[in-house]
């Protein structure tokens, strides 16, 4: 019997050591492994909070939603310094919280918590669009210089424009209104790509774009061009290394959503031979966008736009430069002789 029991427990012992010996062996000798538990603790908390958040918006309970984040946010002061691994978390659960309210009163209750994160990171994007939101009836002059903040970090990003315009508007302060609108229409630099997300165009703003060209076997060159201009019709070249007949061309584009393009002309060239192709003669698709009755097509994908622009029926003729006749535009945020007047 009892020479049974120490089989017994022998063979359990050996069950709890052999596994969990394995396991701190592959995480000593294992970066990968390190990296993986590493990233899963940091991000348990962040996990266990979403399931009481998203329970309590579903009830409606923001106050509630306010101190679960606010513990939330206690964590991250207490690990510091700023920017550490629990912060992206946060954000998310942040962004599920305001995306979710709706009601004056919804979004007031997340006041306390969007100002306390604009204290810990004043130089969070998203911390201080959040707080203007929150406080924009109660305290319009703490909101605007929250952002004018935000659109120093991220200028081309419409969600402060948004706020401020309704600010202005409701304080009858024309030339805070006019002011925002101008910014609006016409701010280029400072986009909202995030570190991590694959930038084909090397920085952050909606200046920059590129015209990729592929031809029936699927090869592809990319031609690229900084000088996006807004509110203005020009021609811009985008010229190719080799000479190629594509069978379709597709236009990348940083713009944000609310940008719209409109292609009036589409010249090629060959050797300095140019070929119009007539704009009527191609269709165009978007990746995510909205084509307009007008010809414009509207951005609606947060982190830029593909426009392919496939012939209808004749082939391309080879090129190797091409020249679009193209005009960018901001649309507006609020009934268009708001910012007009």
């Amino acid at each position: 019997m009892h020479k049974a029991t120490g089989y017994f427990f022998a063979g359990l012992l050996s069950a709890i050591i052999v596994p969990v010996g394995m396991f701190i062996a592959l995480t000593f000798f294992s970066i990968d492994a390190r990296h993986y538990l590493l990233r899963t603790a940091a991000e348990l908390p962040a996990f266990a909070t979403y399931f009481m958040v998203r329970k309590s918006v579903m009830a409606s309970q923001y106050s509630r939603v306010n101190t679960l984040l606010g513990r939330q946010l206690d964590l991250v002061l207490w690990l510091g310094p700023r920017e550490n691994v629990f912060l992206p978390g946060l954000i998310e659960n942040a962004k599920y919280a305001f995306n979710s309210a709706y009601t004056r009163d919804e979004i007031a209750n997340l006041a306390p918590f969007a100002e306390r994160l604009v204290e810990a990171e004043p130089d969070l994007y998203p911390a201080r669009v959040w707080a203007a939101l929150a406080i924009s009836l109660t305290n319009s002059e703490l909101a605007l210089k929250h952002l004018e903040r935000a659109v120093k970090l991220s200028g081309t990003e419409p969600a402060p424009y948004r706020i401020a315009i309704e600010i202005a508007h409701r304080n009858q302060n024309h030339l805070e209104l006019q002011k925002w609108c101008s910014r609006y229409a016409t701010t280029q630099s400072g986009g909202g790509r995030p570190r991590n997300f694959n930038n084909l165009f090397e920085g952050t703003g909606i200046k920059r774009m590129a015209l990729e060209a592929i031809n029936a076997d699927g090869e592809s060159q990319i031609a690229d061009h900084h000088g996006i201009s807004l509110n203005n019709i020009r021609d811009y070249s985008f010229e190719f290394s080799n000479p190629l007949a594509p069978a379709e061309l597709r236009l990348h584009t940083n713009a944000v959503i609310g940008t719209a393009v409109k292609i009036s002309a589409i010249k090629v060239l060959r050797s300095g031979v140019s070929h119009v192709i007539p704009i009527s003669e191609i269709v165009q698709f978007s990746r995510e966008g909205a084509h307009l009755e007008d010809g414009w097509v509207l951005s609606t994908g947060k982190y830029g736009q593909t426009l392919k622009l496939v012939p209808a029926s004749k082939p391309m003729p080879q090129f190797d430069t091409v020249v679009m006749t193209m005009k960018f535009k901001r649309l507006n945020l609020s009934t268009p002789n708001l910012c007009a007047s």
